[in-house]
């Protein structure tokens, strides 16, 4: 380069940052509104997740109390019967039958669960 091509370059005057930017503006109001709509989405969407949740673990627990209650009251019924025969009708044998067959039946049920329980994919 020559002495004078420096020279001109020099009085050039440099565009200005404004004019650099300025056309650039709009472009990202675009893509900062796009991601703020973006984050609404996601924040509503764990939101969702939450609530969802919540319900599961509500209904997971109204299932277990009813689950509860009605093993108690079979197992009360068992119990009763047994004792209503052995005390009752002052038969031990039958009475001891009658318990030991049902408190398989129930272990068998317990075990089934536990393994279809064990089976199935975890949700979390």
């Amino acid at each position: 380069m020559t002495d004078e091509s420096k020279q001109e370059l020099v009085r050039e005057e440099p565009e200005k940052l404004v004019d650099i930017i300025k056309p650039l503006v709009p472009l990202a109001t675009t893509a900062l509104e796009n991601t703020n709509k973006e984050l609404e989405l996601k924040n509503k969407q764990i939101e969702m997740q939450a609530e969802y949740a919540a319900k599961a673990l509500e209904f997971k627990r109204y299932r277990f109390n009813r689950a509860f209650w009605l093993i108690t009251a079979i197992t009360l019924g068992v119990l009763s019967i047994s004792s209503g025969i052995i005390f009752g009708l002052k038969d031990i044998n039958a009475g001891l039958l009658v318990l030991s067959h049902i408190g398989a039946v129930v272990a068998g049920a317990i075990g089934g669960a536990g393994w279809e329980k064990a089976k199935e994919p975890s949700s979390q």
